[in-house]
């Protein structure tokens, strides 16, 4: 068997976003696994796992990825759908809960949204998807939608489990497809029906990075011809593929690359601290303490009070500056805005209908 690339864009460097939703994640027990979720990620971006991937067109293997902040939405609709769900997700785009969403083609890091459901929060899109509930066709799938700046925005859902296990072999099923396929037009012959992942499911391997364990499902590999979940060194690139198509990855926008072997200069700022999105308000917050914590993280072995005598005002300026120079060279120096100001004229972006593949029950 051989999946061919069907001329689609691929996400050559993904930078995931974990959001919570529904009211349950902020109990202890859910917190400790939510805490367990953006971990794995961590280490997902970090494992041997990327290393399958590599073939398909992402950008090197272990490291070819960020994990970039967490959100928890707890007020979000018991039941949702297509519809509804996509308007929230355009709505923390516009007030810069969420990144905007970025020219797959030309860009190599671009964010992707990986939302997870707590115990009572479904998806129920009669004729259409359902997610998270006794009888729903699966527990995972990933899709896209046009936003209202016009490019993609490449997400998936996965429902809630007990087993840790099972959420993160199904968390790396829909990952695989969301960046080898997110517009269902790249690594499938028939537009979602058969990804990587799919002809894989129900076979699982473990990974294991800085002596921490996590559950993950194979995937297909066209280079090996049989389902595997890690691989010593980076794939060669097939060709025909999305790379070679696009223009390599060199002088392509969005992502700087770190020297081969040498620490991602992105350690000591990402993740960024969580943050808390109320949809009724259309406003987001972060906890004090857990700022605290990230700029100490950000700052030690050195105490940030010893480098600033105003580290907020230090901020403010390089906040200015950049939105100096954030617009055309003709447009006058932007004012900065608050980020979670929303602008009320934008409406939800276009669905794009897929097939719902099986998962892991």
């Amino acid at each position: 068997m051989f999946i061919p690339w069907s001329g689609g864009p691929i996400v050559r460097c993904p930078l995931i976003y974990n959001s919570f939703w529904g009211p349950l994640w902020s109990d202890d027990a859910h917190q400790a696994l939510a805490i367990q979720i953006n971990q794995f990620t961590q280490d997902l971006l970090q494992s041997k796992f990327m290393n399958v991937l590599s073939q398909y067109g992402l950008m090197g293997g272990a490291g070819s990825g960020i994990f970039v902040r967490a959100s928890f939405l707890p007020d979000v609709p018991v039941t949702l759908t297509v519809s509804s769900y996509e308007a929230i997700i355009q709505q923390c785009i516009d007030a810069g809960a969420f990144p905007q969403p970025v020219n797959l083609q030309t860009s190599i890091g671009a964010p992707v949204l990986m939302i997870y459901l707590d115990d009572h929060t479904i998806i129920n899109d009669v004729g259409g998807r359902q997610l998270n509930f006794r009888g729903a066709p699966d527990n995972g799938y990933h899709d896209s939608f046009v936003a209202t700046n016009g490019e993609p925005c490449p997400y998936a859902f996965l429902a809630y489990s007990t087993s840790l296990n099972i959420i993160t072999a199904v968390a790396s099923h829909e990952f695989a497809e969301m960046v080898t396929d997110p517009l269902y037009d790249a690594w499938s012959p028939d537009h979602a029906f058969h990804e990587i992942a799919d002809t894989c499911e129900f076979i699982n391997d473990m990974i294991t990075v800085s002596g921490r364990n996590w559950t993950v499902q194979a995937i297909w590999s066209n280079t090996d011809e049989d389902c595997i979940a890690q691989s010593p060194n980076p794939l060669p690139r097939l060709n025909p593929g999305p790379t070679a198509a696009f223009g390599g990855q060199d002088g392509v926008r969005g992502f700087a690359q770190h020297e081969p072997g040498a620490a991602p200069s992105h350690q000591r700022i990402l993740p960024l601290p969580p943050l808390t999105f109320d949809v009724g308000k259309g406003t987001h917050s972060m906890d004090h303490r857990q700022v605290h914590n990230y700029v100490r993280k950000m700052f030690y072995p050195a105490a940030h009070s010893v480098l600033f005598n105003d580290l907020p005002d230090f901020l403010h300026t390089i906040a200015d500056m950049l939105g100096q120079f954030s617009g055309p060279a003709s447009a006058p120096p932007k004012q900065p805005t608050a980020p979670w100001v929303s602008d009320p004229s934008r409406q939800p972006g276009v669905a794009r209908r897929g097939t719902c593949r099986k998962c892991l029950q």
